[in-house]
């Protein structure tokens, strides 16, 4: 599965072609909020709720990248924060998850020569 984040490929899929390519995903999690109103009409038994749209959509998942280094581990570890992109549409194979996503967080974790990195993206 490749995901992509406005154009830049976040997750490759479950095989490295090269070294340093993002595999996975790992722990993939989907999060829909639909937007929704709630109605309290009096006498009424309870409330109603209708779908008004506005729906919101969080999306986390995980990823491996692994070097020959420990030393070359650190360097794109570091080099992580102003290279991941901040917003545009979130693919999934291809396909747009999220037309307008944001970034929300990225854990990047040195274990040796490999980094363990998780995103976590929200949007619509």
């Amino acid at each position: 599965m490749q995901i992509k984040l406005n154009g830049a490929i976040l997750c490759a899929g479950g095989a490295a072609g090269a070294e340093g390519d993002p595999v996975g995903p790992e722990g993939i999690n989907i999060r829909l909020t639909p937007g929704t109103e709630d109605y309290e009409y009096l006498n009424a038994d309870g409330i109603e709720a209708e779908h008004v749209g506005c729906d919101s959509c969080a999306v986390s998942f995980g990823v491996t990248r692994t070097y020959g280094t420990v030393a070359q581990a650190q360097t794109v570890a570091i080099g992580m924060k102003a290279a991941a992109p901040r917003q545009g549409a979130l693919e999934i194979d291809g396909a747009a998850l999220l037309a307008k996503a944001t970034l929300r967080d990225l854990d990047i974790r040195q274990i040796g020569c490999s980094l363990v990195m998780r995103y976590s993206v929200e949007g619509f």
